[in-house]
């Protein structure tokens, strides 16, 4: 199966939808299958045979993601990759591509809604402009949607919020899932050695994801400040980096518990990250607008136990309580369920067991086969008109 990946986002850049992306294409790959990227041309980006670069700008608020002039390259050289199947995972000039390539060359293009753009209006500056956005938001995901042979989306939430917006196409939940060798790579001594933490005396917690207003930080900095008055020996690892961080830091400073906290900054090095996986006692999380929230799933696959806001995609995962904690939006209740957590033994162990079993059903593999059904199945309909 030759298979063409469209996205306004790649590596460098890091992110959920990035990480989907490649863990998708790696899995692909192992089964034989020839994926091509079709994605923004970034200053560090590398040349690779099967990814086809598009010249790019920045996007002014959020300088770190990038917009792709679609037709500024690769056009002539499309029709000669033969593909099978297309798949977009923005909804954006790339997507819009790969839309144009679908109509023209009568090849079925599937779609996964990988972000609730209406969390994202606030950073838009005016109050008008916040409207416009929502409206956009909305109206613009419907009609991709609707012009998509099939939409995936991470998690039930998700499919809900689509069908909500009005799209009526067909609506597939397939979360991006967990590489198997991801438990097997890293080790926790490494990275405490790396930054001089020595947890004889010390229980660590950890938060992974980029540092913006939508990942609701301030909420866990609340839970933490809350939870040192009873657990002084406690310190809180936030993994990653963003245009909030400064807003953050500044929170901790005002809120007395900066010097218990550690940032890494952006971690790319997988084996570094699931090292501090391993290393963290629980892992912790607040986004009230995940559609997945992967990194939960990263953490529960080295028995890694969580507790996060329920809220969107993060119910798919941590339903009933298995491998964590869900919590209402309430620092009181948070707090008391990490509490628990990491004060009781016996079921600190239970909720790892529970976690490793959840990561295991929820492994890459299976996810990709799923995937893998439906490219399948679209083609055999597109070939039979």
């Amino acid at each position: 199966m030759r298979i063409g990946m469209f996205t306004d986002t790649y590596t460098p850049q890091i992110n959920g939808v990035v990480t989907s992306i490649r863990s998708f294409t790696e899995e692909l790959q192992k089964m034989g299958h020839e994926v091509f990227i079709f994605a923004p041309k970034l200053q560090d980006s590398v040349e690779q045979d099967n990814i086809f670069y598009f010249k790019s700008f920045k996007y002014a608020p959020l300088p770190e993601h990038h917009l792709a002039y679609s037709l500024s390259g690769h056009l002539k050289t499309f029709k000669d990759l033969k593909l099978d199947i297309l798949h977009s995972h923005t909804p954006f000039s790339l997507g819009w591509l790969a839309l144009f390539f679908s109509k023209q060359y009568h090849i079925p293009l599937i779609h996964t809604y990988h972000t609730l753009f209406i969390e994202y209006v606030h950073y838009v500056p005016t109050a008008v402009g916040q409207w416009l956005g929502v409206w956009l938001s909305t109206n613009a995901s419907r009609r991709y949607c609707q012009s998509c042979a099939m939409t995936v989306v991470p998690s039930e939430a998700m499919r809900k919020e689509l069908q909500r917006y009005g799209v009526t196409n067909e609506i597939d939940v397939i979360p991006t899932g967990v590489n198997d060798d991801f438990r097997d790579i890293g080790d926790a001594e490494t990275v405490l050695k790396k930054y001089n933490i020595d947890t004889n005396t010390i229980d660590i917690i950890a938060y992974a994801g980029r540092i913006a207003k939508e990942k609701n930080i301030e909420f866990l900095l609340h839970v933490y400040k809350e939870i040192l008055k009873v657990r002084t020996h406690i310190l809180f690892v936030v993994i990653g980096d963003g245009q909030h961080r400064p807003v953050i830091e500044k929170m901790a400073m005002d809120l007395g518990i900066r010097d218990k906290m550690l940032f890494t900054g952006y971690i790319s090095d997988k084996t570094e990250l699931a090292g501090w996986y391993k290393a963290a006692q629980a892992f912790v999380f607040s986004s009230l607008t995940e559609t997945q929230g992967l990194v939960i799933l990263e953490a529960m696959s080295v028995g890694t136990p969580v507790v996060a806001v329920d809220a969107m995609g993060i119910s798919d995962i941590i339903h009933d309580n298995t491998g964590g904690f869900a919590s209402k939006p309430d620092v009181s209740e948070f707090a008391l369920k990490l509490t628990r957590l990491l004060s009781d033994k016996e079921l600190h162990k239970q909720k790892s067991n529970e976690a490793s079993q959840l990561a295991k059903r929820m492994s890459m593999f299976n996810m990709t086969n799923r995937l893998v059904e439906n490219y399948q199945r679209l083609i055999d309909v597109a070939t039979k008109v």
